[in-house]
Order: C-alpha cells, then sequence, then structure tokens
C-alpha cells in the first residue's frame, strides 16, 4: 500500500482531494422535489410560456384599428359580445366594429391585437362598449413567449435549482427534471470518551457535538441522509463500520478522532486494515494539521480531528469542496474574497491559522473566542479568516483573505 505522510498546503490538500473525486450519477425527479438539487443537464423549455397571447389587465379586447381617431368628441361604439375570464376562452373570434370583455389572463381572440383598460370605458346596456381613445397594437397584453420561448435554456447544468428555476420550469410545462444523485455520506465518530446527547454523562466523557454539526453541513452541501455512527477506541470496530459503509455505496465518510499522534490514534492502521490508501496525511494549517485523507475501493474517506473546531474547520476547506465537485455544480460566484478587518487580531501566526468571523457585507469581525474546544464559538459566524504563516497580528482596516460559509450574502 502506497502512503503520502508529508504535510501539503491546504490548496494542495483540496487538489489532490478533488482529483478523486467522481460526479455523481443523473436522475429524474418530480419537479416538485428539485429544491436546492443540482441539474445534470440544461432546464430547457417545453413550452413558451405564455402558451396564448393573455390579457395583462381587466379591459375590453379589441382591433386597435376599429379606434382610430376615437376621442371624448367622437366616441367609437363597439358591440360586445360576451366575455373571456382566465382560463375560460368563449370569445375566440372578434369581427370589424366588435369587442369582448376580458379578464386579466383571459385569452385574446385571435383577431384582437390591443386591450383597453375597463376604467376609460363605458358600458351601454348588456352589449354595447363605448371607446373615448385611440389603442395601440400591443396595448396591455402578453405575447405568446413574453416570459420564455419553446426550447429555451432557463438554467444550466451545474446550477442549483432554486425557487425561481422550479417556478419557470413549471410555467414552461415541465414535470421531471433530470438532477445529480445526492452524495451518500456517513460520519464514524471514534473515541471511548464520547456520550450521546440525553444519556448519563460517566467521569471523564463528554457529549458528542462534532456529528451533529457535520451532519448539519452534509445536508446541507447536498448529501442524502448523512447519519452518525459511533465506534469508541476499537480499531477493529472503527474498520467493521467503514467496511459496511463501503459496501453498502456510501461515497463520503467522514470520521472524528483518532488522527494524530497518540496512543489511540488507529485511523492510519484502520486505514491499512481495509486494504485503503491515505492519499495524504496531515495539512499545513491550524487548526485541523493531522487531517488525513484516504480512498478504500470507490470510497473517499476524510478523517478530523475530534478536537470540534479542528473538524468544523478543515471540513469547511476540504469536505465542502469536494462535495460540490462530486455534485458537478458550478461555482458562479468564488466563495473567497478580501474584505477589511473590522477589529484587530493580536496574536502572532508562526503557521497559517483559521479562524471564525463573521462578515456583515461590509467588513469582517473577529470571534472574541477562538479556542479549537470552544464550539459555541462558532454561534453566528458565517466565514473563516486565513491568516497567513508569519503573520504578526492584524489591525483594524487591514485586508484580509475570507472564505464565506453559511452566508446568504
Amino acid at each position: 500500500m502506497s502512503r503520502k505522510t508529508d504535510a501539503l498546503s491546504v490548496e494542495q490538500a483540496l487538489e489532490t482531494a478533488l482529483r478523486f473525486c467522481r460526479v455523481t450519477e443523473p436522475e429524474l425527479c418530480a419537479i416538485g422535489d428539485c429544491a436546492d438539487r443540482i441539474l445534470a443537464e440544461d432546464m430547457r423549455a417545453a413550452i413558451s410560456s405564455p402558451p396564448f397571447r393573455r390579457s395583462a389587465m381587466d379591459g375590453f379586447a379589441v382591433r386597435s384599428e376599429d379606434l382610430c381617431g376615437a376621442s371624448g368628441q367622437k366616441p367609437v361604439i363597439l358591440t360586445m359580445l360576451g366575455c373571456n375570464d382566465a382560463g375560460s376562452p368563449v370569445i375566440r373570434h372578434i369581427g370589424k366594429g366588435e369587442t369582448a370583455q376580458i379578464m386579466t389572463g383571459g385569452v385574446l381572440p385571435e383577431e384582437a391585437d390591443a386591450v383597453v383598460k375597463q376604467e376609460i370605458v363605458e358600458l351601454r346596456g348588456q352589449d354595447t362598449a363605448v371607446f373615448s381613445a385611440p389603442a395601440k397594437p400591443g396595448d396591455c397584453f402578453s405575447p405568446i413567449g413574453e416570459d420564455l420561448q419553446e426550447g429555451e435554456i432557463l438554467a444550466y447544468a451545474g446550477e442549483t435549482v432554486d425557487a425561481s428555476a422550479l417556478a419557470a420550469g413549471a410555467a414552461a410545462g415541465l414535470s421531471m427534471l433530470s438532477v445529480r444523485k445526492q452524495v451518500r455520506s456517513a460520519v464514524i465518530c471514534t473515541g471511548d470518551e464520547i456520550t450521546l446527547p440525553g444519556q448519563p454523562l460517566g467521569e471523564g466523557k463528554i457529549y458528542g457535538s462534532s456529528h451533529l454539526y457535520l451532519m448539519t453541513r452534509l445536508r446541507q452541501f447536498g448529501c442524502a441522509d448523512a447519519k452518525a455512527y459511533f465506534a469508541g477506541d476499537d480499531p477493529s470496530e472503527i474498520a467493521q463500520m467503514i467496511r459496511e459503509q463501503i459496501e453498502a455505496g456510501t461515497q463520503l465518510i467522514v470520521t472524528t478522532g483518532g488522527v494524530s499522534v497518540g496512543r489511540k490514534d488507529y485511523l492510519p492502521a484502520v486505514i491499512d486494515m481495509i486494504g485503503g490508501e491515505i492519499l495524504f496525511h496531515g495539512i499545513e494549517v491550524k487548526p485541523g494539521m493531522p487531517s488525513m485523507l484516504s480512498k478504500a475501493r470507490d470510497t473517499l474517506i476524510l478523517s478530523l480531528s475530534g478536537n470540534p473546531y479542528s473538524c468544523a474547520c478543515v471540513f469547511e476547506l476540504i469536505a465542502g469542496p469536494m462535495i460540490t465537485a462530486m455534485l458537478g455544480k458550478r461555482c458562479i460566484r468564488d466563495r473567497v474574497l478580501q474584505i477589511p478587518a473590522a477589529d484587530s487580531y493580536n496574536k502572532r501566526s508562526p503557521v497559517r491559522r483559521i479562524l471564525r468571523g463573521c462578515f456583515d457585507g461590509m467588513s469582517v469581525h473577529f470571534s472574541s473566542r477562538q479556542r479549537n474546544g470552544q464550539m459555541a464559538a462558532g454561534i453566528g459566524c458565517n466565514c473563516l479568516i486565513d491568516i497567513p504563516a508569519g503573520s504578526e497580528g492584524i489591525r483594524e482596516g487591514d485586508k484580509v483573505r475570507v472564505i464565506l460559509i453559511n452566508s446568504t450574502l
């Protein structure tokens, strides 16, 4: 088995990870189930929308030539044939000197080329309408295909199906979309000290928390039904859990704990046990230096520190882009920005350091707590702040490299 043990930069580690990511297969899904899924094919309109000439207001469909010269002094009187309500095109034709009342969304009669709003039309009896102003061809109605044309590309492969895409697709006559299958993922937490929330907390034990962060983020990135498993510190049990996930077709396994150099850091040995290959072990960044990526058959295994923020930090740097690649997602906006610091960070950084922060749209604020074991420090944070190796600190107003996470800005 070949093993790569030299520590890589974050960029090298990510490049290595992306080389082994395979795009998931496409599947057809009902359009109503495609929210936030990634298109596997371009979304093309099956029909034009609107598919008929549609009135933009309540009024009267007319032939504009019939109203030439109409004025208050010289009104034009037309015979009203009936009314076209939305969805009920009763009057399909009008001739010279004729009109049809029409409601918003109604179908224009074939010869009509304008709609006159009802507020400026006088009704006399049941079948006579008086017009005191001319009309221009095209007034107050939507032509066929005003919104979209049959065959038009509404969204491209690799784009996320958002609310607008769903609405446009439905209007364009689509009932099914080709989307990428969601990535099958799992979280395996190691460590005899871990206790599940809700259970009594024994001496020397802690409640597990990283699995909830990881499962939430996996689902947000587009993984299907991510579940967590707990293996303690038994290498055989850890190996068996990983084997079971591989057999189940899991494409990405994220493990926590057991990757450093302690007495119970068994993950490198576990990868040996399952016949896997370590692609890298060690990233030149704090926190998360001992992080490791392995491959066993078609499954990628990202092994992260048991320390909560170390785990979360490298997950965002490496796993997020991996899932994006596996879904074939187009990255339209770079999530890395240069942003002025809203406050100072006075600690030296001999090595590259990733801090938690909050970008308010103008500047970035450092979280007041930055220790690796402080999960609460991440509440309200929407970005990571990338401090280069050798930094002597950051002053207010200095531009810093910011990696957006959990951000709608």
